[in-house]
């Protein structure tokens, strides 16, 4: 993934727009010469696309959301590396918000697309990278959706996993899902406690899957530490785990809509990690407490207790092909 943030953080503050002309410092992204990673006056981050003006149907269309602004063949002046100011016509991709997380977020979006952007670029590509921002920055603006500590859960358990892509692609897409992870007739449902006891909230349709699914539980212990492993760490290295720009989307996005309004202090809220590691143990849905299988008619949307410490461990001889990656091995970040 190209490290958008690093080039960032090593421009200055332009001199402040001069009549028709939009003030940038920029410079190029390596081995795409069409893009350059910007500043401008305000020390917004932006990314100039020098792409011809596109007509017909490829033509993109100009963004205006809260935290995010598209523009096209807009007249910019650009400082040089060396010195001096060149003007010239771009796209113009820009975070509005003043919030260094959204801002990381925005870059490292855009840095995974362009893993597959090496040639030159055309208007589809900016529809395409555009219609992703989109997605993401009108998450940004919506309320948290689940609890933090659930997701550093999720994400704990990916980076467990003896194989992290496997692990993504079988990550849920939307947090209505009944479990978090599902991969052919095998799912997973991670829970988490952060009073150190193996009591977690199921829903019936947890307990009792389709016919011929199998369900394994991983229960863990996430308790609140200072200096512990952040959920922006954890979130990062699941990034750089996925194989390829669409997985890397699913993770950004994933962790996004689960955040919401509360980005910052999700990925700054830190856990034991080492508490996380000793904790973690796995367990057959058909081997937890749960209750009849026969709900009585007009009963729906049950939801329980159950104390998983009442209930034997899961044998790794005993699990399918993707219950046996979610075991994995555990090892220090």
């Amino acid at each position: 993934m190209v490290d958008l943030s690093a080039i960032f953080e090593q421009l200055g503050i332009p001199k402040a727009d001069s009549g028709s002309v939009e003030a940038f410092d920029a410079r190029p992204v390596p081995r795409r010469p069409q893009w350059r990673v910007a500043k401008n006056a305000a020390g917004l981050p932006a990314i100039l696309v020098a792409v011809d003006a596109p007509t017909g149907t490829d033509r993109p269309l100009a963004v205006s959301l809260a935290n995010l602004r598209v523009e096209h063949n807009v007249r910019c002046g650009v400082s040089r590396e060396g010195g001096g100011l060149e003007v010239g016509r771009y796209s113009i991709i820009q975070c509005l918000s003043g919030d260094s997380d959204v801002q990381a977020c925005f870059l490292r979006t855009i840095g995974g697309a362009l893993v597959g952007l090496e040639g030159r670029v055309e208007a589809k590509d900016l529809v395409e990278l555009v219609d992703r921002l989109i997605v993401l920055f009108r998450l940004v603006a919506r309320p948290r959706e689940r609890a933090i500590h659930g997701l550093w859960a999720e994400l704990f358990v990916i980076l467990s996993a003896n194989d992290r892509a496997v692990m993504i692609d079988a990550w849920h897409s939307q947090s209505v899902e009944h479990f978090d992870f599902s991969r052919g007739d095998e799912r997973l449902e991670v829970k988490s406690s952060s009073i150190r006891s193996r009591e977690h909230v199921f829903s019936f349709e947890q307990v009792y899957p389709p016919s011929g699914a199998s369900v394994l539980v991983a229960s863990v212990y996430v308790e609140e530490q200072t200096n512990g492993r952040s959920l922006g760490y954890l979130w990062d290295q699941v990034v750089d785990a996925a194989p390829s720009s669409e997985a890397r989307l699913k993770v950004e996005r994933v962790c996004i809509e689960t955040l919401g309004q509360d980005l910052g202090a999700g990925r700054a809220f830190s856990a034991d990690w080492n508490l996380a590691v000793a904790s973690l143990a796995f367990y057959q849905v058909t081997s937890i407490p749960r209750p009849a299988a026969d709900c009585p008619p007009g009963v729906s949307q049950l939801r329980f207790r159950s104390d998983l410490s009442l209930a034997d461990p899961a044998e790794a001889l005993n699990l399918g092909e993707f219950h046996r990656c979610c075991v994995g091995v555990v090892t220090p970040l």
